[in-house]
């Protein structure tokens, strides 16, 4: 028996018409994503745990205050990044080992939150709650990279964080770029877009 296969011609059309639902009926989403991670000035890094130590790197407060006030001469900044503390959390990554520098980019996505009221429930385990709601976003594949790297998502004002790698779908696998994100916010509310499942 002969095998089927769907024309190029094809692809390309429903290829087309998916983008062009996704521009019409699309709302804008906003990806958070890393650009940039320093070290932080005023503790130790720890490589291992990708932490702060928890020592400071000034031996008196004088100290810290004598290089925080040749920082604001030098750059003109005013921002704290010199600060002495004896053990513990540093007042300035807040004990991450690093300050780190984030971008926002607004993406348009069609948006279907997971509205099956059963499945939906916030899970308790004995580390917590682990979830309370489900959201799909279907967008253009083009923004593979910038869905696989951020750090967190907002979508109609919830922020939420990936579950899942994002995933090519569609007619030759390049149609949809599909991803599943979920949030600590019981959705108190149905979702007003109701979208049927393309794929």
């Amino acid at each position: 028996m002969p095998r089927t296969r769907i024309h190029t011609k094809s692809k390309d059309r429903f290829k087309r018409s998916m983008r062009d639902i996704i521009r019409d009926l699309g709302r804008q989403v906003k990806v958070t994503y890393l650009i940039k991670k320093n070290e932080c000035p005023n503790c130790y890094y720890d490589k291992a745990t990708d932490s702060s130590t928890g020592k400071c790197k000034w031996r008196t407060p004088l100290e810290a205050r004598t290089k925080q006030q040749e920082y604001e001469v030098s750059t003109g900044k005013v921002d704290l990044r010199y600060k002495f503390f004896k053990v513990g959390r540093c007042p300035i990554c807040k004990n991450l080992g690093y300050l780190a520098l984030y971008k926002k980019r607004w993406v348009k996505c069609l948006v279907n939150w997971d509205t099956d009221i059963d499945s939906n429930q916030a899970i308790y385990t004995q580390a917590g709650k682990s979830s309370a709601s489900y959201v799909d976003l279907k967008t253009d594949p083009r923004h593979f990279e910038l869905f696989l790297h951020c750090s967190g998502i907002e979508i109609d004002g919830v922020n939420c964080r990936m579950s899942s790698p994002p995933a090519m779908r569609g007619l030759g696998n390049q149609t949809l770029l599909l991803v599943r994100a979920i949030s600590d916010v019981k959705l108190t509310k149905r979702s007003t877009e109701k979208l049927k499942d393309y794929i």
